[in-house]
């Protein structure tokens, strides 16, 4: 498995991390588009627990930085 070097955020504490606002509805999109992602480059997901949410993914800051500046979902 590829493992990019840098952070790790989930699509919820990017958004956060960047001061910006985001909808479950979008965090959703943008969570599979950044799973879609890494698993087209081989880069292993982490799963974390999430109080609000479940079982979220945590993705390297790189694929974060690719979805949310593909357009606006």
């Amino acid at each position: 498995m590829n493992t990019p070097c840098g952070h790790k955020y989930s699509v919820v504490g990017f958004a956060n991390l960047q001061g910006l606002e985001i909808s479950v509805k979008e965090a959703g999109t943008k969570g599979r588009k950044a799973s879609a992602l890494c698993r087209k480059q081989g880069i292993e997901i982490e799963r974390i627990h999430d109080p609000r949410f479940g079982k979220v993914g945590l993705y390297p800051e790189s694929v974060l930085i690719e979805v949310f500046s593909t357009g606006q979902n």
